[in-house]
């Protein structure tokens, strides 16, 4: 069987991944360019813990002599490596974003994370980044805090395409695409070309259902399945609409939706579950390089027995959730604000791993 059969042709079941963890040793090494030759990628996420890793690891030892040379601050060395690798990985891509008329193809590089609760320091990290990068298809991921949504706004209404990531509920779901619509409607006002604008939505099922199966033991997956359906049905809600079709009278490219599959270590198969269970689902799964060869190992997973049929189905299983006492609002708020914690000890981590690295180099 072909590698690409193990996880479907992004055509007719219109699966499509993203690669949630490349950093400069994949786009080295060749493997990334491998994977999207051979799997349908559509998206690349870089991964700042991958940066991390790689830098503790000497990867971008040319670059980090040219930094130390320079005396180019810790910060800064981050922005121009990380930058560097996104304009490798957008034009690794350019083929995909020209053939699905630049709604795919594209790149989520996200802001720091440490500006998370404040929206003109997420403002001002996003404009630096699309600057640099300077690449057509770049999402600028931003969390979909409150602060992070005000961002957004701003940020599609001056023509930034936006990712919008860390969405662990559906009443945020709905907030981020009123945000969406809202920017969109502004950029159209200021008489920019909305082909060029497109936005992502990253819901973190894996997390949610993890959480969820840790405090009722519930069965891993069907609360990702259920968000999943919940959410497909807000955004065909959202298109059936009719300021989405003004909108897409004025060029607006689809919302994609994503479906982040990833999740902490300590769950037993994990790593191919949440894939399976998404493939019915449409919209982008996002997962590991490890992961997608992992699933052409076990063959082609059809995904079909795990999906809710109805939106009856999918709110029977969120309802009994809640009927445990749980509530999937309380779980989502808390998730936000570990992720936000963990992603920001990352960047302070790899922030430091760097100023040693520099430190070395410069002796």
């Amino acid at each position: 069987m072909p590698p690409a059969a193990a996880v479907g042709a992004p055509e007719p079941r219109g699966v499509r991944l993203r690669l949630a963890d490349v950093s400069r040793p994949g786009l080295a090494d060749g493997s990334i360019h491998r994977l999207v030759a051979e799997y349908p990628v559509t998206g690349i996420a870089l991964d700042t813990a991958a940066v991390g890793a790689a830098l503790s690891e000497g990867v971008y030892g040319e670059q980090l002599a040219q930094f130390a040379a320079e005396q180019v601050p810790a910060g800064d060395a981050l922005l121009w490596a990380m930058t560097d690798d996104a304009r490798t990985v957008c034009d690794l891509l350019a083929a995909v974003h020209d053939s699905t008329a630049r709604t795919d193809g594209r790149v989520s590089l996200a802001v720091d994370p440490r500006c998370a609760r404040d929206t003109e320091g997420t403002l001002h990290d996003a404009r630096r980044l699309r600057t640099v990068v300077g690449r057509d298809n770049l999402y600028v991921g931003v969390p979909a805090t409150a602060e992070g949504m005000s961002a957004m706004q701003a940020l599609l209404s001056e023509g930034v395409s936006v990712d919008a990531t860390n969405i662990y509920g559906l009443e945020r779901l709905r907030q981020v695409l009123a945000t969406v619509l809202a920017g969109l409607e502004q950029a159209a006002a200021r008489g920019r070309d909305l082909t060029r604008i497109s936005a992502a939505l990253s819901l973190r099922v894996a997390d949610v259902d993890a959480e969820v199966a840790r405090l009722t033991g519930a069965e891993q997956g069907r609360v990702a399945a259920a968000l999943a359906d919940a959410a497909g049905r807000l955004l065909e809600q959202t298109y059936a609409g009719d300021f989405w079709r003004d909108l897409q009278a004025c060029g607006a490219r689809p919302i994609r939706m994503v479906w982040d599959t990833t999740v902490g270590a300590g769950l037993p198969g994990a790593d191919t579950l949440y894939v399976e269970r998404m493939l019915t689902a449409g919209g982008v799964i996002a997962l590991s390089s490890a992961t997608l060869l992992a699933l052409a190992d076990l063959g082609a997973p059809s995904g079909g027995t795990h999906a809710t049929s109805s939106a009856a189905a999918a709110g029977e299983v969120l309802t009994t959730v809640e009927r445990h006492g749980v509530r999937l609002e309380g779980i989502a708020e808390s998730l936000e604000d570990r992720r936000i914690r963990e992603l920001s000890d990352i960047r302070e981590s790899t922030l430091r791993v760097l100023q040693d690295r520099l430190a070395q180099v410069s002796t």
